[in-house]
């Protein structure tokens, strides 16, 4: 399986065994697991490729060397073994630019409303636009704002995709590989759409960084 999270030192190295400290529930969170055939580990070594992401634990050595960067983006359709359609989206640390401006909207052909931490680029007003979440809510009516909300997420307007990501939109992360997957699920993409309390309403023009 792959696991796609936002959660800070999680998961612990094996030798720790299962641990979730206090300082992994301060903030909000956001977690993806994908179970994928073996035949996706190919697909998944050239995100690397591309990402070039920190190993501090494993128990399987990659089967190809991960040290030249040829590209610096990537997009790769998965399918779970359950059936469920996904789309990765990376981008390496020369790519330069934010990752759901540059790669996301355009290739999904929609306006996008991104929950991130500590964003600091504001609404994107291009062709398809970019919404800053800045306030979520639950049905309990238990909200917060973005700046105590560490998770990393996306959702289309219109369309039915959902994503679920490593990377900020803010400036630090133009020079930072990582990644968001994104699945295409009605229900899953409502629900996120209904958790936007309140959004950064776009400028009349396109944000200059």
């Amino acid at each position: 399986f792959w696991l796609i999270l936002s959660v800070p030192f999680f998961p612990a190295p094996q030798k720790q065994n299962y641990s979730y400290g206090p300082s992994q529930l301060v903030k909000g969170q956001t977690v993806l697991c994908i179970t994928l055939d073996l035949n996706f580990m190919e697909e998944i070594e050239k995100i690397f490729d591309i990402t070039e992401p920190t190993f501090y634990d494993g128990n399987k050595p990659f089967l190809r060397n991960l040290s030249s960067v040829i590209h610096t983006q990537i997009v790769v359709d998965f399918k779970s073994k359950g059936g469920q359609t996904f789309r990765e989206y990376a981008k390496s640390a020369s790519f330069g630019a934010d990752l759901y401006d540059s790669l996301v909207a355009p290739d999904l052909k929609d306006n996008l409303l991104v929950e991130t931490w500590s964003p600091n680029l504001g609404s994107n007003c291009s062709t398809y636009k970019v919404y800053e979440v800045k306030k979520v809510e639950f049905k309990d009516k238990y909200w917060f704002k973005s700046t105590i909300d560490h998770s990393k997420w996306a959702v289309t307007e219109k369309k039915d995709w959902a994503c679920i990501g490593d990377l900020n939109r803010a400036k630090s992360h133009f020079r930072r590989g990582g990644g968001t997957m994104c699945l295409r699920h009605a229900g899953v993409a409502k629900q996120f759409r209904n958790l936007v309390k309140e959004k950064q309403e776009c400028s009349k023009r396109r944000n200059v960084y």
